[in-house]
């Protein structure tokens, strides 16, 4: 019978070891996920914030500074 448990101890520790490279894996994904959902929280903020042109045609600079005021509110 001692035999036989040698010969499963392998088999256990290989078992174990996979677990653990499971559990890693899973962690790194969930990881990787957070920081996605991070940059993309970062990129909603700043897409969208001032919908002024930057280079109005016709207008002079002091209307283009006026106009930029009054659309976008820092």
């Amino acid at each position: 019978m001692l035999s036989m448990g040698a010969s499963y101890a392998h088999l256990h520790i290989q078992q174990e070891h996979y677990r653990q490279k499971m559990r890693r894996k899973e962690e790194e994904k969930k990881a990787k996920e957070e920081q996605q959902q991070q940059q993309t929280k970062k990129s909603k903020k700043t897409k969208g914030g001032c919908k002024a042109k930057v280079h109005p045609k016709g207008s002079s600079e002091s209307q283009a500074k006026a106009s930029l005021g009054e659309v976008c509110n820092p």
